[in-house]
């Protein structure tokens, strides 16, 4: 028999074929199937040869590649041969598959696994170590020739260190020299084990730290050109040399096994495996010699031989009377690896790794990476406690060896193994295996996920979601588990149960056509294109800059001007553009495009044409940019060819261009450029006139890619609610333009799908999730419904949505649609989050509502600290999206705190966006952005038991209490009693519980909020102070416990007043104030009032017992010196060393840390006051971003006021604190005396 196999992408095949007379025997399938078999019979024994060699031909030419197949084997394969036992451990664990079919070379399994045993996967198969008694699957059969070529070649590459050490003291020349030779010319006909065993000694282990090791190349040519007796003899021999490796020379001398090593000469050496490999491929005859030549070497001081020889043969009790003499070595010995992989039972391994000291727990991971498979094949299920204990102890010391580690472990179905990946759901590093081991196996795997279930926070919401589909499936453990689970446990999956219960579908007639028959799997012929040659209409060209933004753009460190050197600079850029790449050139080495801001305008416009562009290295500083700010639309042309080497940084440039010449490129951007499309989409809606005049021409024009962007572009300013603009640009261009303008407008935008539909990933599974609803009705979506709307989320783009996403919004109830997203995204999330699936992220975004917001905004929180901060701020994409007070709440809290200084200048962006949209500033959309939480115009909310009611109200820090029909504070919501309205108190209950969270969230950040608003000084008008302080139903309980006042416009008190208990206005003399509708309104801070004002409000929240939300009126104050006002530093903390707490709780008082520098180190603070203003707090050592515990303490420097960006000599730029205003100044005294505390 022969067998081929094929593994492309995803696919994984075999074919082989057996010839018997006249008749050809086929059995082809999946890897890990018996597959199917077919019979052809021929006219003679030499016809049947003939089309079987026909036929292996044409599959060798597919991509097949033979393999070689274990003595014994046939087709399908029959269960091999007990392994033989050794006389110490229990014979290796029995090989069952998760497999619900064989795999080819392992016995065939049952349906699932059964608990206390080995879940065997064909990869998992392939990696162990073969086994003699077992069916083995190998690589094909080595290629000596190939082996030999690639042996010579790194003998060749090593050839000067070789030369080196030749030559050095001591060297074996004579050796050295024979073993360069059998690698200097063709391969020999006969191998020379002296001259081998020289080579091997010499470049078969690895020769650097970043090498690789060439141990296995070498067995597998010795084992294809001489057999196993001479790779057994040769390694052995080649053990004896020592080989001396450093950065100078390699040399060889006389040594043995117990010589010392470089580490990483030992590191990867598996040459006992090709040993092994073939033991386990010999005939009997051949074996049992090998046994006694192995037997014959085993004599001598080197225990490394023996452990070589145990590991290959399988023969623990070659090693066993050496166990005491390592157990009692100081370290682990070089040859440890296979002594692990051969010791006599479990509990002489665990004594060995016992010898790897705490502190070096990674080295024991390292080298469990390659034998996890092995240990599981030796030891059985007790291998997955013992391979848990390693994972736990090494921590996430090497991500990806704890992944290959946890793999091995995934095979054990035990309880215990269940309960250990339970723990990693928590953990992003294992969370995608620990997913798949435990939906895989729901047998031992659902009490633990029940019982983590009932927890809050990440590991309770992914235990649900890996639990959820197993529920949905009905799998007999759900009910098994029932008996064990505690009542919190088992109403989790009462839930489960109600959320996936099966529910009335609908049937295709009530389906929307487009779920029906989604328009991808349909193909559609349109009318014909009208192409016409236009030429582009003049258009007016302006730059639309917001404030401040041209002067910032301008400047930069390295982008002045050099006027002194025009010429000299002129040259080089025409020296450098005219230049030929050389071979050693790199982007590093090339002239920076920065020079072309050292140039005036006049020489830029002159040469412009002429530039090769992508001959200058443009990966800084934003050049095209800066030319733009400072040149105006003279440099489109530059900023438009600078696309050609620089897409990103062009699009960047031309945000603010109105200029129709622009929009090919925006269009262009929106389609093709993944990090530019948010710029080119704001650049559409921003300017539709200019958007019309220059995409006309390439919308009607040639088909091809320009024109699908063109076109595509197009119909995104018209759903911009640009049509209008659209059709009277088309109209300029002639009457056939513009219908074949309004033909593209007119186009169906659910046909606009991309020609390759993605694929939907292996997390997605329509059954599992919770079926959205269909609009008036309780009709779930059939799971091909649900497939089709996974399909649109794959392929859809964020910027400029497919049309069946909003048509899936129209047509299902929201909030099912939100529980159905929030079911992705777990799915998501437990697989690893992949972030080719992001969409799964953006599908909340879509489709979430408040209660995703809020489930949402903790993880994003954390994320950056997981190194996902490309994760995070897709986030605050997803927040924006929902787009609700509760969502805009939450991504206003990340932009107002956050430990994570990157993520929290995102999100400000991004509130900075929603608020530009709104016409609003970020501070005038906070006040926007308070949710009423559905309290009523009291401030209150009414909780509806039927018979019962209770009242909500709120104190000071605007935490929420319940009061009594007798108006009696108690300490929670109560239970339903039995006369009450079930489904009422079920409704309030939870509408209490969501009110908690809410104001939670809210309180601290709204307090803190009007805290900074009073030491900012800021003013509100009248009527805004009314609609969205005093009559806001939540925010009103902490404007009543305040004092506000009202300002003339040199930002002095004309009047202080408080709003009562009906919402009235009193003075301090509890007299009526009358606000009038021009005034201007700040909360008052405790300078702006004289002492005798402050002392009759005290009395006044004394008489009403009203306790203020922060300090005001008791705020303590300082007035600086004519010293302070002088100095450029102040110096009253310098030397002072705090805990880093005490400093990162300047976040509350409007500090923030500043910018990481070098190793990601927060080297000061800084608070940003009025005017462009910047105070600096330096800090000694610095704060590690994500390790705050390896920065303890503080010691405080110096603060300095500057205006504009920090530099480290900034002794110079900085500011007298005379420019402060007394309550800033009062303030920062106050901020610094709080680090005293």
């Amino acid at each position: 028999m022969r067998r081929f196999e094929l593994s492309e992408g995803t696919s994984n095949k075999f074919w082989q074929v057996e010839r018997e007379d006249a008749s050809v025997t086929v059995c082809f399938g999946r890897i890990g199937t018996n597959g199917q078999s077919q019979v052809k019979s021929f006219a003679s024994a030499t016809a049947a040869q003939a089309e079987m060699d026909k036929v292996i031909k044409e599959k060798t030419k597919k991509g097949y590649a033979e393999v070689a197949v274990a003595a014994g084997a046939t087709s399908p394969a029959p269960k091999p041969a007990a392994p033989k036992p050794v006389a110490a451990p229990p014979p290796p664990a029995a090989l069952t598959s998760a497999h619900s079919t064989p795999i080819e070379s392992a016995p065939a399994p049952p349906a699932a696994a059964a608990v206390g045993t080995i879940a065997w996967t064909d990869a998992a198969l392939r990696d162990a170590s073969p086994m003699r008694g077992r069916d083995v699957i190998v690589p094909r059969k080595p290629d000596a020739k190939h082996l030999h070529s690639k042996l010579a070649a790194a003998m060749k590459a090593f050839g000067p260190l070789l030369d080196a050490g030749a030559a050095s003291t001591g060297a074996d020349k004579a050796r050295m020299a024979a073993a360069r030779a059998a690698y200097a010319g063709a391969m020999p006909e006969k191998l020379d084990p002296e001259a081998e065993a020289a080579a091997f000694a010499l470049i078969g282990p690895c020769v650097a730290w970043n090498d690789t090791s060439r141990t296995e190349d070498f067995i597998g040519y010795w084992l294809a050109k001489e057999g196993p007796s001479f790779a057994l003899h040769t390694v052995v021999q080649g053990r004896r040399l020592q080989s001396q490796v450093s950065e100078k020379h390699i040399t060889l001398s006389e040594g043995d096994e117990s010589s010392p090593r470089p580490w990483f000469r030992t590191r990867n050496r598996e040459d006992w495996r090709g040993i092994r490999l073939a033991a386990a491929l010999a005939d009997d005859a051949t074996y049992a010699a090998l046994v006694k030549e192995a037997e014959g070497l085993l004599e001598g001081p080197s225990i490394e031989r023996r452990a070589l020889l145990a590991a290959a043969f399988e023969r623990p009790e070659w090693i066993e009377s050496d166990l005491a003499t390592i157990a009692a070595s100081a370290h682990p010995p070089d040859y440890f690896w296979p002594l692990l992989a051969s010791a006599p039972s479990l509990e002489d391994a665990k004594a060995l790794s016992a010898r790897v000291p705490q502190t070096n727990v990674w080295y024991l991971a390292a080298g469990m990476d390659r034998l996890r498979f092995d240990m599981v094949a030796r030891y059985g299920v007790a291998a997955g406690a013992f391979l848990s204990d390693i994972v736990v102890q090494a921590g996430s010391s090497g991500v990806d060896r704890m992944r290959s580690i946890a793999e091995a472990i995934a095979l054990v179905v035990t309880p215990e193994v269940a309960a250990f990946f339970v723990k990693q759901l928590g953990a992003k590093e294992l969370r995608a295996i620990a997913a798949q081991y435990l939906q895989s196996h729901p047998q031992v795997s659902v009490v633990p996920l029940a019982q983590a279930a009932v927890n809050k926070g990440p590991l309770g919401e992914s235990a649900k979601a890996v639990l959820k589909p197993i529920v949905a499936s009905g799998h007999a453990a759900v009910n098994e588990a029932r008996v064990s689970l505690a009542p919190a446990a088992q109403n989790v999956i009462a839930q489960l149960e109600e959320q996936t219960r099966p529910r009335p579908q609908a049937s295709p007639d009530e389906l929307p056509s487009f779920l029906r028959t989604p328009p991808w799997t349909v193909k559609t012929k349109g009318a014909a294109p009208t192409v016409l040659a236009l030429t582009p209409l003049p258009f007016a060209e302006t730059m639309a800059w917001k404030p401040g933004e041209e002067k910032q753009r301008a400047g930069g460190r390295w982008l002045e001007e050099q006027p002194e050197k025009v010429a000299e600079n002129l040259a080089k850029v025409k020296e450098r553009s005219a230049s030929v790449p050389t071979p050693t050139e790199r982007s590093w080495n090339m002239l920076n495009a920065s020079i072309f801001a050292n140039l005036p305008k006049k020489e830029l416009l002159e040469i412009l044409p002429s530039l090769n562009l992508g001959r200058f290295n443009w990966s800084y500083y934003g050049v095209a940019s800066t030319l733009v700010a400072r040149h105006g639309v003279d440099m489109i042309p530059f900023a438009l060819r600078s696309a050609e080497v620089e897409g990103l940084g062009a699009v960047e440039a031309l945000q603010r261009a109105n200029a129709a010449r622009v929009a090919p490129l925006m269009a262009d951007a929106l389609a093709r450029l993944k990090k530019a499309r948010p710029t080119a989409a704001e650049w559409l809606a921003a300017f539709p006139e200019a958007a019309a005049v220059g995409l006309v021409p390439g919308a009607v024009g040639k088909p091809g890619r320009d024109r699908a962007n063109a076109e595509a572009a197009l119909r995104f300013v018209a759903s911009r609610g640009h049509r209008a603009i659209v059709e009277s640009a088309a109209a300029k261009y002639g009457a056939e333009a513009s219908a074949g303008v309004t033909q593209i407008l007119e186009f169906d935008p659910l046909l606009t799908v991309p020609t390759k539909i993605p694929k939907l990933p292996s997390f997605w599974n329509a059954a599992g999730f919770t079926a959205p609803l269909l609009r008036g009705g309780q009709k779930a979506l059939p799971p091909s419904a649900i497939d089709a709307i996974g399909t649109m989320l794959a392929f859809t783009s964020t910027d400029d949505p497919y049309a069946g996403i909003a048509a899936v919004k129209e047509a299902c109830e929201p909030a099912s649609l939100a529980d159905f997203a929030w079911d992705v995204f777990q799915a998501w999330l437990v697989a690893g989050a992949p972030s080719k699936e992001a969409w799964a992220l953006h599908a909340l975004g879509f489709f979430g509502d408040d209660d995703a917001a809020r489930k949402l905004t903790p993880l994003v929180r954390a994320w950056p600290g997981e190194a996902a901060h490309a994760r995070a701020v897709i986030g605050l994409d997803v927040l924006a999206r929902i787009g609700t007070d509760v969502a805009l709440m939450h991504l206003h809290g990340i932009a107002q705190k956050l430990k994570f200084k990157g993520l929290q200048e995102k999100a400000g962006e991004k509130i900075e966006q929603i608020a530009e949209a709104r016409g609003l500033s970020a501070e005038e959309l906070a006040d926007r952005l308070v949710p009423d939480l559905g309290l009523d115009d009291n401030g209150s909310l009414t909780l509806d038991f039927g018979p019962r009611a209770f009242r909500v109200v709120f104190d000071e820090a605007l935490k929420p209490a319940v009061l009594d029909e007798q108006s009696k504070r108690l300490p929670d919501l109560p239970k339903a009693k039995q006369t009450d309205d079930a489904e009422k108190a079920k409704e309030a209950t939870e509408r209490w519980k969501a009110l908690k969270k809410d104001a939670k969230t809210i309180a601290t950040g709204q307090i803190l909020r009007l805290e900074i608003a009073m030491c900012a000084q800021r003013r509100w008008p009248a009527a805004v102070f009314r609609q969205f302080l005093l009559e806001h139903p939540l925010l009103v309980h902490v404007v009543r416990r305040l004092v506000w006042g009202v300002y003339d416009d040199a930002g002095k008190v004309r009047g202080s007043f408080r709003v009562a208990e009906d919402a009235s206005l009193a003075n301090e003399k509890d007299d009526a104030f009358d606000l009038a509708d021009d005034a201007q309104v700040g909360i008052v801070h405790r300078l702006d009032l004289d002492d005798a004002a402050a002392a009759a409000w005290g009395q006044v929240l004394s008489d009403y017992e009203i306790i203020q939300p922060f300090a005001q009126l008791s705020r303590e104050i300082a007035v600086p010196t004519d010293a302070d006002r002088a100095a450029k530093k102040l110096d009253r903390v310098v030397g002072l060393e705090v805990p880093t707490g005490k400093v990162l709780g300047l976040d509350d008082r409007g500090w923030r840390r500043g910018p990481p520098q070098d190793g990601g180190v927060v080297c000061w603070y800084e608070k940003p006051l009025a005017g462009g203003l910047m105070l600096y707090l330096d800090l000694d050592p610095g704060i590690f971003t994500g390790m705050i515990s390896e920065s303890p303490k503080q010691k405080l420097g110096s603060v300095t006021l500057n205006k504009g960006e920090y530099l480290w000599s900034a002794s110079d730029t900085s500011l007298p604190f005379g420019d402060l205003a007394p309550i800033p100044f009062s303030e920062l005294l106050r901020d610094l005396d709080s680090l005293r505390g």
